[in-house]
């Protein structure tokens, strides 16, 4: 493999990590909603493991140069649409108080 196609498979795992984060929302919602009370051990690995692949793409994206339009986009979504689920499913877990009106 030449030097310039390793360069060019570097700068796809960013970007790579990112579409993996997006994909472990619907996993997280999933055993979060099937967990008794809200509660699930699985739940909390999956949401540490989205935490953790969102710190390693942004380091080595930086490290390798390898920002990209997509990752400027898509970075902050996936880790905003992560935060609003788990923000929703607490909401949730608590009895939902607004439906009490």
């Amino acid at each position: 493999m030449t030097e310039q196609a390793l360069r060019r498979t570097q700068a796809q795992i960013p970007n790579a990590l990112t579409v993996f984060r997006i994909l472990l929302i619907p996993v997280f919602v999933t055993l979060v909603l099937r967990s008794d009370r809200g509660w699930t051990i699985a739940g909390a690995v999956i949401f540490a493991v989205a935490g953790l692949t969102d710190q390693i793409d942004g380091w080595l994206a930086r490290r390798w140069h390898a920002e990209s339009r997509f990752g400027q986009l898509a970075d902050p979504l996936a880790d905003r649409l992560m935060i609003d689920s788990a923000v929703i499913l607490l909401w949730h877990a608590a009895g939902c108080p607004c439906s009490r009106l």
